[in-house]
């Protein structure tokens, strides 16, 4: 039996005893392989290992790596012809990343549970391809992909142990931050639960060293609600009973610049600094790019937001393909509503909520709508409930709401804000070139994202020693910039995908556009 490890550091064995490769183009290959279950052309696996290298010499690279591994025994679970390659014997092999996911898809909880150190470990920790940027990226994506389908499970089972057994919830929480070591949201909760177990001073301890890490790596500070809890913890105060439910949060942007007036606005909409007897209703729509996500992120990290909705953040993205009924039962075991697991169907879990929160302030946040169906098993809120919803698509937004009054729509950036964050970005080219800088903001019209791939790329120059005028040039030509990466905070997981352009996330919203629009 050949039984292949793929989470955490990826190994190989063969009747229990190791395959030892030291190609590591050949290993990264057979897990590639491994890892999709399905077959890839010649071209496309010499573009994922050997991109910038000519097609006859990678050709002749891909060749020579089967050939190093047909010389081992997993010649015979590897089939080749002339234009595909993929695995066979596949009935002899255990996988762990299949058996992954084969539990979640099944539902089976219980038994990841019950394998908790073997499942909740990074994708091929500590692999690297060597001069493959694009394997990266997949690698990148694919632990991003397992991180978010993990992370219902655990904070399913961190939200049932913090009430029912705290110290295993603090052992679940210190799991899911080898797979996000960066959620600053999982460290506060990991803060709350050391207080909460009358272990005050281990809380602040694991506050001084997650502030000295961000220091040292990032040059930041913890965000407003850690330091907060940080002052309660060590003031012995009672403790926000705000909870937080929603799956992966977006991390609070590190840079938001020109949108304070739109925070402001925003913040009026959802009745804060009023009283109103109604349950305030947006729908915020803009273009892909624009900052939708980083709007409503930085709404759910300011403080002043949760301590005027006390009791809570219920925050879903939703996209293409959402999975409504895991996301609503994840609320309703984030909130401690009682037999929430009972819940069969979408809209048993939606009346539960529905009925739970009638009397509750709290905000509900559904980012990334793209059909206005999706969104209705969501309205959950009661009279002092209020909703955000975003969506790129101006039909999604028109069946949404009931009165203009409902939709905000988010303006892009002006020249002098569009020149701050760029400068922001890449001082020294924006000084070293201000006419050219100028001339390619207009060519921008403010969205933020491209300015954030434009202001990346002139950083990478700089930063290189080369100038920045022949970048600029090619950039205002357009045959730069939606040839590039998207941050990957935008990019979709698709296990046999090169990571998204800017070209291709714009057109995904265009390709959903009504034809007479």
């Amino acid at each position: 039996m050949l039984r292949i490890t793929l989470l955490g550091s990826p190994t190989i064995l063969l009747n229990d005893q190791p395959i030892e490769i030291s190609r590591r183009k050949a290993l990264a290959l057979f897990f590639y392989l491994v890892a999709t279950k399905r077959p890839h052309s010649r071209e496309h696996l010499c573009l994922l290992l050997w991109f910038d290298t000519d097609t006859t010499r990678a050709r002749a690279e891909l060749r020579r790596m089967l050939h190093a591994l047909n010389k081992t025994p997993l010649a015979d679970y590897i089939e080749a012809d002339r234009q595909n390659i993929r695995l066979v014997n596949t009935d002899t092999m255990q996988v762990d990343l299949w058996e992954l996911e084969s539990m979640l898809n099944a539902g089976d909880w219980s038994a990841l549970m019950g394998h908790m150190d073997s499942w909740f470990l990074p994708f091929m920790q500590g692999f690297a391809a060597g001069d493959a940027a694009q394997f990266d990226d997949w690698q990148m994506m694919m632990s991003n992909q397992i991180r978010q389908r993990l992370t219902p499970v655990l904070e399913q089972f961190a939200s049932h142990f913090h009430k029912e057994d705290p110290r295993k919830s603090i052992t679940l929480l210190k799991r899911w931050l080898t797979l996000e070591p960066e959620n600053e949201g999982v460290h506060r909760w990991l803060m709350r639960c050391y207080a909460e177990n009358d272990e005050g001073s281990t809380a602040l301890e694991h506050y001084r060293q997650w502030k000295q890490h961000l220091w040292i790596e990032f040059d930041m500070k913890p965000e407003p609600e850690t330091i907060e809890l940080a002052e309660q913890i060590r003031k012995g105060e009672p403790l926000n009973t705000y909870v937080f439910a929603g799956g992966v949060l977006p991390p609070l942007p590190g840079m938001l610049i020109g949108r304070e007036d739109v925070l402001a606005a925003l913040r009026e909409k959802l009745g804060m600094g009023r009283s109103s007897d109604n349950a305030p209703f947006i729908v915020m729509q803009g273009w892909p790019g624009i900052g939708k996500t980083t709007l409503t992120a930085s709404l759910a990290h300011d403080p002043a937001v949760q301590r005027h909705f006390k009791d809570g953040i219920l925050w879903a993205s939703l996209g293409q393909s959402p999975d409504s009924f895991a996301t609503l039962v994840n609320w309703g075991n984030a909130l401690g509503i009682p037999r929430m697991e009972n819940a069969k169907t979408v809209t048993e879990a939606s009346q539960m909520l529905t009925s739970a929160l009638h009397d509750s302030k709290v905000i509900i946040i559904v980012d990334d709508v793209w059909n206005a169906a999706d969104f209705l098993p969501f309205k959950v809120g009661g009279a002092k409930a209020a909703t955000l919803v975003t969506t790129r698509l101006n039909q999604v937004a028109g069946s949404l709401i009931t009165s203009r009054r409902d939709l905000f729509k988010i303006p892009i950036l002006d020249r002098e804000r569009s020149l701050e964050l760029l400068h922001a970005l890449a001082p020294d080219a924006v000084e070293s070139y201000p006419h050219e800088v100028g001339e390619m903001i207009d060519e921008l019209e403010g969205l933020p994202l491209a300015l954030q791939v434009v202001g990346r790329l002139l950083r990478e120059e700089h930063l290189l020693g080369w100038g920045a005028r022949e970048l600029l040039q090619d950039l205002q030509a357009g045959t730069r910039l939606l040839s590039e990466n998207a941050p990957l905070d935008r990019q979709l997981v698709d296990e046999d995908a090169v990571p998204l352009t800017v070209m291709a996330l714009l057109e995904l919203s265009t390709n959903s556009l009504d034809d007479t629009i």
